[in-house]
């Protein structure tokens, strides 16, 4: 049920699904001047959620604490949490989603050596097919590039967060709760609460940076609502939303 819940919720908390209810509000009234203020209410929340400059000062502040990070880790297993990739309807392998980079800094720390074990923690986050493994996907990507999985443990059934920590920490003895933690940077204290809260001592990876600390504005930025905009409010508020319900539950 709770992971039903969060996919709705995942839904009803798009800023364009707002707009959308507006807009349809708009159409359905008689009023015109009810009509005139959800159609003024959709244009704010285009301008709103569409701008990059302010999404963007948003994010920085979700993810500067990150940006001195060390990507050089001397932890002995770092955990690559899922959400990173998902399977090609065409090929049936795996692809990489827009927080690839997840896998990309982990896999360098797990090729170069940085790390003595990896943890792919990921199971289905689908509804329609939750046969589909992230992990399983992940471990035949491995297996068909014939990279070296003895130092791979492959945990296929998780879904969220909290059962990422949960899953993981079974798998693990107890000599191995000092852990990396690889996930996108935006998530990173929310899965660090996760995983400590299991007993694990952290040590954050962050990938897949959503905020730029360059602060690239121009024009655009401000005046023209941007789609990616829209995408980053979006994961923004799941994310908030999130962690709040993830400390009521005694998750994080």
């Amino acid at each position: 049920m709770f992971f039903l819940i969060s996919k709705l919720l995942g839904f009803l908390l798009n800023p364009f699904f707002w707009m959308m209810v507006f807009l349809l509000w708009a159409l359905a009234t008689k009023n015109l001047k009810r009509r005139k203020k959800f159609i003024l209410a959709s244009l704010g929340i285009l301008w709103f959620f569409g701008n990059g400059f302010l999404v963007n000062e948003v994010l920085i502040l979700q993810e500067k604490q990150y940006y001195t990070a060390q990507t050089k880790t001397q932890t002995h297993t770092a955990v690559l949490l899922g959400g990173f990739s998902a399977m090609d309807e065409n090929t049936g392998k795996a692809r990489l989603t827009e927080s690839g980079d997840r896998f990309f800094q982990a896999f360098k720390l797990y090729q170069s050596g940085a790390i003595k074990r990896l943890v792919v923690s990921g199971g289905s986050g689908s509804i329609k097919k939750p046969e589909i493994k992230e992990a399983s996907l992940i471990r035949n990507y491995f297996v068909e590039s014939k990279i070296d999985t003895s130092r791979v443990i492959f945990e296929t059934e998780s879904r969220n967060t909290h059962e990422n920590a949960a899953f993981t920490k079974a798998l693990l003895k107890e000599d191995s709760l000092q852990i990396g933690i690889v996930t996108s940077a935006f998530h990173m204290l929310r899965a660090a609460a996760c995983f400590e809260k299991v007993g694990f001592t952290v040590t954050p990876i962050p990938s897949h940076f959503l905020s730029d600390q360059t602060r690239p504005y121009s024009i655009d930025s401000f005046i023209l609502p941007s789609a990616t905009s829209f995408q980053k409010w979006e994961l923004l508020f799941k994310e908030w939303i999130g962690f709040v319900v993830y400390k009521i539950k005694g998750y994080a």
